[in-house]
């Protein structure tokens, strides 16, 4: 006659409990991934909080207040995975024509790109070096005017306008609303990277049309360029990381140079993806739903 253990039966007893346990800790992940992957939510804590929350709890998972917690995560992520609607990207122009585009918009005018886009990072790099952490926090007060500068100078090239080398410190006319957008995305992208480093690139892409959106708008608030960047790239977030990668091995031959190249290197990205927001801003992706 065999004879179990006490153990052996409490262990057993308590099996399928475990086992339900388990599959109700993977759909709450998966609801987690669901969030970082599909259109990141206006608040990146709220994911923290379902983490915080579940993680808090986990020996209270019997409890009433644990178990409506996980049942709520499952069934968010049912409904999204099964009745979200699915988002088509219907641009046509391809990356590689908004390369092509963006040395057709530099022809003939490199050494003004390649000279503005120098200085702007020759006094970005020496700032940096100020000792005692006075760089890191001078960066972040003039980090962002000199993107929307940037961004107004490489919008001059993509749009065949006449661009000045002035235009790099415009953006210190708009401080206010220029710093205040770049302590949000950074902020936002950070809050992101608590979770992995791939919803963080994901949010930084979702962001990434904040400062042409305030080019195009001086009156735009920064938070509502922020919001209004997130709809537009909706769809396009794989386009223009797909647009990134195709510089990798550039970025190569550059470093091979010693660094020289990435003089023709810096303005050919900006410009590219300027031509990239003017494809973009009118050119919404369609919204398929599934019957």
């Amino acid at each position: 006659m065999q004879i179990k253990s006490h153990y052996y039966d409490h262990f057993q007893k308590r099996k399928p409990r475990a086992d339900a346990l388990f599959r109700e800790f993977v759909n709450l992940l998966k609801y987690i991934l669901s969030l970082t992957y599909n259109d990141i939510p206006e608040y990146p804590g709220r994911v923290l909080l379902i983490f915080w929350h579940y993680s808090s709890n986990i020996k209270l998972i019997g409890e009433r207040k644990s178990y409506k917690m996980i049942k709520f995560a499952q069934n968010e992520y049912v409904y999204k995975t099964k009745y979200k609607p699915k988002i088509q990207n219907i641009m046509t122009t391809k990356n590689s024509e908004l390369m092509k585009m963006a040395r057709e918009s530099l022809k003939g005018n490199w050494g003004l790109a390649i000279g503005a886009f120098f200085v702007v990072y020759l006094i970005e790099g020496a700032i940096q070096s100020i000792p005692k952490g006075g760089g890191g926090i001078l960066i972040l007060l003039i980090g962002g005017p000199f993107i929307l500068g940037m961004t107004m100078f490489s919008l001059s090239y993509s749009r065949h306008q006449e661009p000045r080398f002035e235009q790099i410190f415009e953006g210190f006319r708009d401080f206010a609303r220029a710093l205040i957008a770049y302590l949000l995305i950074v902020l936002y992208v950070l809050l992101w990277m608590l979770l992995l480093i791939v919803p963080g690139i994901i949010a930084a892409l979702s962001y990434s049309m904040t400062f042409f959106i305030m080019v195009d708008d001086s009156s735009i608030k920064a938070a509502d360029a922020i919001d209004k960047s997130k709809k537009i790239m909706k769809g396009y977030k794989g386009k223009l990381f797909g647009l990134y990668l195709r510089f990798i091995g550039w970025a190569l031959l550059c470093i091979l140079t010693l660094g020289i190249g990435f003089l023709w290197l810096i303005p050919y990205i900006h410009v590219s993806v300027a031509h990239f927001y003017d494809d973009i801003k009118d050119n919404p992706a369609v919204v398929v739903k599934e019957v």
